[in-house]
């Protein structure tokens, strides 16, 4: 009876809106021992026994120069991560499956250092420059083609403008330069290069390696972004934002690139020699003799695929919309009946300009649709208790803009579509002590 195949499995019927039960059994209150049966918890599988330890470090910094003119801020932090995994020692009597019950005294290890630093120099009272950068890291694993680890997923970025207060602080204003690096993003191998060096290998020497790997790639982007934020009233404000960006790929699966052209020497000796069927990820009869296929088909499949990837680079990256843009305004009544006093009523619109949704022979961009979506705000300010309590409903989409946004497609047809978040409300509450 304590085999771990013999199961019970309750069934329980809930009655929400009626008056039946409105939720499930507690096990640990209503327990089964009947007939030499008894109810409990049992692993049914493996479990993993792992650990992690972070170490961070971190200092920060600020310094105002040229009678204040100009304030420096800079800030360093290193994070350390060390993953401990589990050691099974023992079976499980019931499962048969491996209990981990004490770790691998060696970790596998992740560090990085964060830096940064911004300035913002006042030229005059109403008008300032600044500039912004920093870099950060994100661990992540996976094993290239060639087993070797991918390292962390790098990041930088730099940041540049002018911004103005005019008007007597009734206009604020904000012109920006940007750009942004994306260094090491792990992607995953195309399944037809895999299968074509694994079919390569099994016609050399009858051995089928693992070739399943991760590589990477690289993506940059700059662009433009304006902002206005006006007090046209004390009552009444109003935000604008319009932003323009370009985002490329670079340095597309360097490993794999590197992987077959170290191997390209051996494999191009051995090109007459047979593929073993059945073949997979190549031509079973070459485009080229019209033959049973050989290594030398699938090595020309490869190099099929190396235009492709180096195709890639420079292509604007998918799901990119160079255009985007808002607007939002707040109104405040400051009198009038209790109810309308202290109330905040807003609304805006979004805009999201054609993404690019696929390519032309790997190339040129396919571009979906464009989007606006309008929103509504209504806040109130009252007091509980003596207290400030203020009560925000918001209303996103409400126009309930619902249409299928194309994810990936090309002049064939579409392949995948994202279903966009509809008309949804919320309401928050927030009370000050």
């Amino acid at each position: 009876m304590t085999n771990i195949n013999n199961r019970i499995y309750r069934r329980v019927y809930l009655d929400p809106f009626g008056p039946g039960r409105k939720g499930g059994v507690d096990p640990l209150a209503h327990s089964i021992n009947q007939n030499g049966v008894t109810s409990g918890f049992v692993g049914i599988q493996q479990r993993p026994y792992t650990a992690q330890e972070l170490r961070t470090e971190m200092v920060a910094g600020q310094a105002k120069l040229l009678k204040d003119h100009l304030v420096v801020t800079g800030g360093w932090r290193r994070d350390e991560q060390k993953n401990f995994t589990g050691i099974a020692t023992v079976a499980d009597p019931r499962t048969g499956f491996p209990m981990q019950t004490r770790l691998n005294p060696v970790s596998i290890d992740y560090a990085g250092e964060t830096t940064s630093l911004g300035t913002v120099l006042h030229v005059r009272p109403w008008a300032a420059l600044f500039y912004n950068r920093s870099n950060n890291f994100n661990p992540q694993t996976g094993n290239t083609i060639d087993d070797r680890e991918l390292g962390p997923r790098l990041g930088k970025g730099e940041d540049y403008g002018l911004k103005f207060r005019l008007f007597g602080g009734k206009v604020y204003a904000s012109a920006t330069r940007y750009s942004t690096k994306d260094v090491n993003r792990g992607i995953s191998n195309d399944a037809s290069i895999n299968s074509a060096i694994r079919e390569i290998y099994e016609a050399l020497d009858g051995s089928t390696p693992n070739t399943i790997g991760t590589d990477v790639a690289d993506t940059k982007g700059k662009g433009y972004e304006f902002e206005v934020v006006t007090n046209l009233t004390p009552q009444w404000r109003m935000a604008f934002n319009l932003a323009q960006t370009e985002g490329t790929q670079a340095n597309v699966a360097p490993y794999i690139r590197a992987y077959i052209a170290g191997n390209r020497a051996t494999w191009a000796a051995a090109g007459a020699r047979s593929l073993i069927a059945p073949i997979s990820g190549v031509p079973a009869i070459d485009p080229k003799t019209g033959r049973a296929a050989t290594i030398q088909t699938a090595l020309d499949a490869l190099d099929a695929q190396l235009v492709n990837i180096s195709g890639r680079n420079g292509v604007t990256q998918r799901q990119l919309r160079e255009y985007t843009g808002s607007v939002f305004t707040t109104y405040t009544f400051d009198s009038g009946p209790r109810w309308l006093k202290d109330l905040s009523v807003g609304g805006g619109v979004r805009y999201r300009g054609k993404p690019v949704v696929g390519y032309i022979n790997g190339l040129a961009p396919v571009y979906g649709d464009s989007d606006v979506k309008v929103d509504l705000l209504l806040k109130k300010q009252l007091r509980l208790m003596n207290r400030r309590v203020r009560v925000q409903a918001n209303f996103d989409n409400v126009l309930n803009e619902n249409k299928p946004i194309v994810a990936d497609a090309d002049l064939s047809g579409v392949y995948r579509y994202l279903y966009p978040t509809p008309f949804r409300w919320s309401l928050s509450a927030t009370l000050d002590f």
